[in-house]
């Protein structure tokens, strides 16, 4: 029986996923899952539209890669199976999804450093909102979303400023940054402007669009956006989005006001850098949006 053949079998079992080892595959890449509990994250397949562009933001930097909002993992294998020599930061507030990523790496034996912390823009406890434990869609930021889509219960995880924590673990270059919180942008960036300035990275992001909220929310959200279009300005940084079929990545003046969750991704290049010829000789950038 082929190892293939054997997950689909055992993946027909949830219950039993505890007691059966699961594996995953990304390029040369094959990592073990762990076993922690039941109700514990599934899958590590998702993001396949980050790898072409993450390939390429690799072979334009040195330095450290920064995963802030690491999750379970998706974004480390995708990252070890590109990159097995430069550091890996990883940034997870969730205590859960922080425990089965910190025994991913150690399972595997990957190079990480893993803080189970998130960031802001200075060290504060924050109410976590979630809806279950292993809830990739959690947010830190009240008002991000609806009430009605967190659960009761109250959690409260740390939350520390970007750029004091390389200080701290020295990580004195980083190279990518890879953003993925949820609403809660806008304090990560503010937290690192020491880092955007001095090693000027190359940084992806999820913002995710206003359109089909309540009015309240998406005014909320805009505002949040017109103060990350001004912060990355101050950094010397221009967007882009991308799209998630890999196939286009577009110059934007301002965050576009809509609900296509296919455009939700961006990419920050600092000016300076000239990153923007790479991407553009690779025949990826279309007409500004």
């Amino acid at each position: 029986m082929t190892q293939k053949i054997f997950n689909r079998i055992v993946n027909g079992f949830r219950f039993l996923t505890p007691f059966f080892p699961r594996y995953a595959r990304e390029g040369e890449l094959r990592v073990r899952i762990p076993a922690l509990n039941r109700g514990q994250p599934y899958s590590l397949s998702t993001e396949e539209w980050l790898i072409p562009w993450l390939s390429l933001a690799l072979r334009l930097t040195s330095g450290a890669f920064v995963d802030v909002g690491a999750n379970i993992g998706q974004t480390l294998i995708k990252y070890r199976s590109l990159d097995r020599e430069r550091d890996y930061v990883g940034f997870e507030p969730n205590p859960e999804a922080a425990s089965f990523l910190i025994r991913l790496a150690q399972l595997n034996q990957l190079n990480a450093k893993i803080l189970p912390c998130g960031l802001s823009s200075a060290p504060s406890l924050l109410q976590f909102f979630q809806r279950w434990s292993f809830d990739s869609t959690a947010s830190i930021v009240r008002g991000f979303r609806p009430e009605s889509d967190h659960s009761d219960n109250k959690r409260y995880v740390p939350v520390l400023k970007g750029d004091d924590v390389l200080k701290e673990i020295e990580i004195n270059a980083v190279g990518v940054i890879k953003i993925d919180v949820e609403g809660g942008e806008l304090e990560v960036l503010d937290g690192l402007q020491e880092t955007l300035k001095s090693s000027q990275p190359i940084i992806f992001c999820e913002i995710l669009p206003t359109k089909k909220m309540s009015d309240e929310i998406a005014a909320f959200r805009r505002k949040r956006k017109d103060k990350i279009e001004q912060l990355l300005q101050s950094c010397g940084y221009a967007i882009y989005r991308l799209s998630k079929d890999r196939t286009e990545m577009a110059p934007c003046r301002t965050f576009p006001d809509d609900a296509d969750l296919n455009w939700c991704e961006y990419v920050f290049l600092p000016v300076e850098q000239d990153f923007e010829k790479s991407f553009r000789g690779s025949g990826l950038i279309k007409d500004e949006q």
